[in-house]
């Protein structure tokens, strides 16, 4: 991702009573408040796809993580024999506390997704007549 702040000293993008006070701090104090902050920022993001997984009972076939949401594409258990395909739906998962101060996974069902397949190559899907967007292998229909 190009950003015009990431050009932009990290110092120079905080508050300046912030600096003042990370300055002040011995190195164990920065080291805590490090930890703090890789702490805030595994649950700051989008859903890992280890906690996806871990939510649902679903078979997942595909995650994808974006800035602020998660898409996940899941499989029924009924798939069509004859050409391969199966019923595939896809979910927007994000994360959301709840009134007790706990965080959970937040499934919303964005709709089925018809005609897919797996990528004979990594397992992703795809339409039966395009390239993996993962990987860029051919189109496996007919194959």
């Amino acid at each position: 991702m190009d950003n015009v702040a990431d050009d932009i000293p990290p110092a120079d993008r905080l508050p300046v009573e912030l600096v003042e006070r990370l300055d002040a701090l011995d190195t164990q104090q920065l080291r805590a408040v490090s930890d703090y902050v890789d702490e805030r920022l595994a649950h700051a993001g989008p859903p890992t796809e280890a906690a996806v997984r871990a939510d649902t009972a679903r078979t997942v076939v595909d995650v994808a993580r974006r800035d602020l949401y998660t898409l996940v594409w899941t499989r029924s258990e009924e798939t069509a024999a004859e050409n391969g395909t199966s019923r595939t739906a896809l979910y927007l998962v994000q994360r959301e506390r709840t009134l007790d101060g706990d965080e959970q996974l937040h499934w919303a069902y964005l709709g089925a997704v018809r005609d897919t397949m797996e990528c004979d190559e990594c397992g992703a899907v795809v339409g039966p007549d395009d390239n993996c967007p993962r990987c860029g292998s051919g189109p496996t229909r007919g194959e």
